[in-house]
């Protein structure tokens, strides 16, 4: 453990930086205020921005970009009007999702989003014992979406979604998806109603709307899997 950084070679176990941690081979955990930078790793790495050129394991951060993983391209909506378009990043089997969006449906305001997804991906011929089913694909995904509602604001106002997602390989370079989502948000900003055509429960806390739902979610994967 480090103030900031971790230097090695080769290391197994448990690291943790205030800022970098840098190795040419690691197998274990690192955990860094900034970055994770490895030749090859296997594990998990935490941190904003994480790297290898060869990783297998999971990774959690904002960018996870590895030599053998996945770099996709995502355009996706969802029930309540938001399209948005995410950079998808990490290993074939968990995957990292940056992506901005727009409500078009919204108009008498500009309303938009930043979001970030962690989800996981698992080919249906595995995940079911299928070999005919080879593909398609099911993924769970969990996503934070920090809305802002005509501009930029402090005020709580995001939402929150588990999605179980079922998708086909529709070419190498291709997917389609579609699946059911849970939905909670969280908000102080008026007219949140907006963001979704109905809800199953809602009630005020701490003078915070809290609304749930449940949705569907849809999109395109743009570059392979």
């Amino acid at each position: 453990m480090s103030g900031i950084t971790n230097i090695s070679q080769d290391f197994q176990g448990i690291s943790g930086a205030g800022i970098i941690n840098l190795s040419q081979s690691f197998q274990g955990i690192q955990a860094a205020g900034i970055a994770n930078i490895a030749e090859q790793g296997e594990g998990i790495q935490i941190g904003l921005v994480n790297f290898a050129r060869q990783f297998e394991g999971v990774p959690v951060g904002l960018i996870s970009y590895y030599g053998n993983g996945r770099k996709n391209l995502d355009i996706w909506f969802t029930d309540g009007g938001f399209t948005h378009l995410g950079l998808t990043l990490g290993t074939n089997a968990v995957y990292n999702k940056i992506s901005v969006g727009f409500n078009p449906l919204i108009h008498d305001r500009d309303v938009w989003a930043l979001s970030w997804s962690i989800g996981t991906y698992q080919t249906l011929d595995k995940a079911w014992n299928r070999p005919e089913l080879g593909e398609y694909f099911s993924t769970r995904d969990f996503t934070f979406q920090r809305v802002f509602d005509g501009k930029w604001s402090d005020a709580p106002n995001a939402i929150l979604s588990f999605k179980y997602l079922l998708g086909k390989n529709m070419s190498p370079n291709t997917a389609l998806y579609l699946g059911p989502s849970l939905n909670l948000q969280i908000s102080k900003a008026e007219n949140s109603s907006d963001y979704s055509w109905y809800t199953i429960s809602e009630a005020t806390r701490a003078g915070r709307d809290v609304r749930f739902w449940i949705g569907f979610t849809g999109g395109i994967r743009l570059f392979g899997q």
